[in-house]
């Protein structure tokens, strides 16, 4: 008996420690009148603390026991004082009208993993919202009206609506989003945008529609004028029509499933700096001979094609793009270049060539004097050896092998070649020096 009595002590002292820690409350003084609250019901708490002006509040609701949340369901005394909305371990399966309303001045919100099954408009009466996160959620329809915060113009910037379950957007679903600048829809299930959903985003320079099962890409983004940046990443897709969009600067269309690209329209892109077909089902680099070309691309510095079945590369695309800086035809079966496939090249920096065998001629080593020629073939005994099939032996100039390409704190010892074998020394530390520098020097 005694044992039994003791036992239910146990649990019930657990339940309630338990109890106590999840709903403790703590504000975080972090100068100059800004706070951090930390709560699971905040109308538990008030801020009395001595201002010169208006605090700064940053809120967060982590494990609230509620699973629907109502109109303003978190009611505070310093309502008006946050700025930033934030949430961690919650589960709420509905969000309702109303019920983020109270807070009339935030800017930042995000409800990012929350468990969210479906919302409603949460969010009326929020004219200062800039920046809206629900990502992550089980959303699998949102109604346009969520997003028509007050009667005039939203100033929203960001929206993620990413890793959710949505399959369909209607037509008029960004509306109200006159002001919007980033949008983040990647790993949704959409199978399907039509020609009127961007219409009306007429400061949209930031798209990301990766990993979102997208086919084809049946979709007008004409009236993107200020798209400066998309990402059509891991789709389905076969082509890509882009050519449109002239005010592009970075497109990445890799693992995906494209056979062909019409590199002549480019010539027109003013200001692309990077382009990403790696990982595709690419044979060819074709462009226009430099005799049929007017304009000339050349802010390009970054291209990657690495990962395609690239046999050609044409002299016609340095014609096109002769300022490239760093070029990644790594896992492709091109064997040989023309002699004057790089006759056009400006400032190439970084040749990532396709295999340890790819013959490179006496006539391409003195075009490209001044470029760091690597393989970054892997699981491969015999470009692990050393072997390469140059013609000559490589030189490169002590000023050139200090940091002037990758900024290494110390220069990388020179090529020494011998009967055409560069050590494997060499290509190991030439891989180290990649994989931790070149991404954040051309990015």
């Amino acid at each position: 008996m005694e044992k039994q009595i003791y036992s239910w002590l146990i649990i019930i002292y657990l339940y309630i420690t338990k109890s106590t820690v999840g709903s403790l409350c703590t504000i975080r003084d972090d100068g100059h009148c800004f706070y951090t609250v930390n709560c699971d019901d905040p109308a538990r708490i008030s801020i009395n603390r001595p201002c010169d002006t208006d605090p700064y509040v940053t809120l967060i609701i982590n494990k609230s026991p509620v699973h629907n949340v109502t109109a303003n369901a978190f009611n505070t005394s310093f309502d008006k004082y946050v700025q930033i909305l934030s949430t961690e371990d919650n589960d709420w399966n509905n969000v309702q009208d109303f019920a983020f309303s109270n807070f009339k001045n935030v800017m930042y919100i995000d409800l990012s993993e929350s468990h969210i099954k479906s919302i409603g408009r949460a969010f009326i009466g929020l004219g200062q919202l800039d920046s809206l996160n629900l990502s992550r959620n089980d959303l699998e329809i949102i109604d346009p009206g969520v997003f028509k915060f007050t009667e005039d113009k939203s100033r929203l910037y960001l929206l993620d609506l990413s890793y959710n379950l949505l399959t369909y957007l209607q037509e008029d679903f960004f509306e109200n989003l006159y002001n919007l600048r980033k949008l983040y829809l990647q790993g949704n299930k959409l199978t399907f945008l039509g020609h009127q959903h961007f219409k009306h985003l007429k400061n949209l320079d930031y798209l990301n529609l990766c990993c979102s099962n997208l086919s084809t890409l049946d979709i007008s983004l004409k009236s993107l004028t200020t798209l400066t940046e998309i990402d059509l990443s891991n789709n389905n897709l076969e082509k890509v029509d882009l050519f449109d969009l002239k005010s592009l600067e970075a497109i990445d269309v890799s693992h995906n499933n494209i056979e062909e690209v019409m590199f002549d329209e480019f010539r027109e892109f003013a200001n692309l700096r990077e382009i990403n077909f790696g990982y595709n089902k690419l044979k060819n680099i074709c462009a226009s001979d430099d005799n049929l070309v007017t304009k000339v691309s050349k802010p390009l510095v970054k291209v990657q094609f690495d990962h395609n079945n690239i046999s050609h590369i044409d002299r016609g695309f340095f014609t096109i793009f002769s300022h490239i800086s760093l070029l990644d035809l790594s896992h492709n079966i091109l064997i040989e270049f023309e002699p004057d496939t790089f006759k056009h090249v400006k400032v190439l920096q970084i040749l990532n060539v396709p295999n340890c065998r790819v013959t490179i001629s006496k006539e391409i080593l003195s075009t490209l004097e001044n470029t760091y020629i690597f393989d970054s073939t892997k699981n491969d005994d015999d470009c692990r050896k050393g072997s390469y099939n140059v013609n000559n032996e490589i030189k490169y100039t002590e000023k050139f092998m200090r940091n002037k390409i990758l900024n290494l704190e110390e220069p990388i010892p020179k090529y020494e070649v011998t009967n055409g074998f560069l050590t494997s020394v060499l290509l190991d530390k030439i891989r180290f020096y990649l994989s931790e520098f070149v991404n954040k020097i051309f990015t």
